[in-house]
């Protein structure tokens, strides 16, 4: 079993951060601007978390480690790039068409796999157990009841919409079903979602075949490959394991004490913390109180963890 792992960039200088507006008058909304020297610390802080995300799958089950970088043109950003060179990472640059572009030529050329790994340049990703998440992912996407119940995409936990007080519950992306069954030992139960997200997703190479190739940039990619789940009901599961992915625009700003699983997953609600102080926090491997679903919508179970990996 092969993985294919893809991280999308861009930092091209055309390209500014959207106006940030707490339309609907959510308590705690922070999120602000970012300048585009901001960003582009967020993206280097990112694909060292990604990288460290990865080094739990053994080389010979790696099919691709790729950064697509689309068209980036800030000199500080291609001296990264640059640098870049020298790590394990693929970096392949196209012209300033789109991440939709990128991916699609980098599918074009993608070596033989059987899952796909994709993730945006924004988040920290934490696996304190150190599971080997692409294999997990693999035997949960390829189990005859998975299949049958139509789920074809895995993201980890990462603010999905779950809680019955969040706003977003009645939304596209918010939790349809849980399901606890004997999947796995590692994978008592997993929440079913009918939308996916395109900060992340996982999925087998046989099901991204199906939304190859892919049109728009950003959100615009992530509406259309929902519109593909709809049309052919490709359902979204959000894994009940410690696997976060937690995201963020934000580059700098203090994170909540005692920090938490559940505070650092409020990006989808509108309150962000900054990247570079998640990174700090687990590199300097201090204390992480995580919980994930044991029954939905609330039983959970928790863990603080003091040793962990990342």
């Amino acid at each position: 079993m092969k993985t294919d792992v893809h991280i999308t960039t861009c930092h091209h200088s055309e390209v500014t951060c959207r106006p940030r507006y707490n339309d609907r008058n959510i308590v705690g909304f922070n999120i602000e601007g970012w300048t585009q020297e901001e960003r582009l610390e967020i993206s280097k802080v990112s694909v060292d978390s990604i990288l460290r995300f990865c080094d739990i799958i053994p080389p010979e089950r790696l099919a691709g480690l790729t950064l697509i970088d689309d068209g980036s043109d800030m000199p500080a950003a291609k001296e990264w790039l640059n640098e870049l060179n020298d790590s394990i990472l693929t970096i392949e640059r196209n012209s300033h068409n789109g991440s939709s572009y990128g991916i699609n030529k980098h599918y074009a050329k993608m070596a033989d796999c059987d899952l796909v790994a994709h993730f945006e340049d924004d988040h920290v990703m934490f696996n304190p157990w150190g599971l080997d998440w692409a294999r997990l992912c693999y035997d949960f996407l390829t189990s005859k009841k998975v299949r049958e119940r139509g789920i074809g995409v895995v993201t980890f936990r990462s603010g999905l919409p779950t809680s019955i007080d969040d706003p977003g519950i009645h939304g596209a992306w918010g939790a349809r079903e849980f399901v606890k069954e004997d999947i796995s030992s590692l994978l008592p139960a997993y929440t079913i979602h009918e939308q996916m997200g395109n900060a992340h997703h996982v999925m087998l190479r046989e099901t991204y075949d199906r939304f190859m190739p892919l049109a728009g940039n950003t959100g615009g990619c992530e509406a259309y490959m929902n519109n593909i789940c709809r049309r052919e009901g490709i359902l979204n599961a959000e894994l009940q394991v410690p696997i976060y992915a937690f995201h963020s625009h934000t580059w700098s700003s203090p994170i909540p004490e005692p920090v938490t699983s559940f505070e650092l997953s409020q990006s989808a609600v509108g309150i962000e913390y900054g990247i570079k102080e998640m990174h700090e926090h687990f590199k300097a491997r201090r204390p992480i109180k995580c919980e994930w679903f044991k029954r939905w919508p609330d039983e959970y179970r928790t863990e603080i963890f003091t040793e962990y990996n990342y």
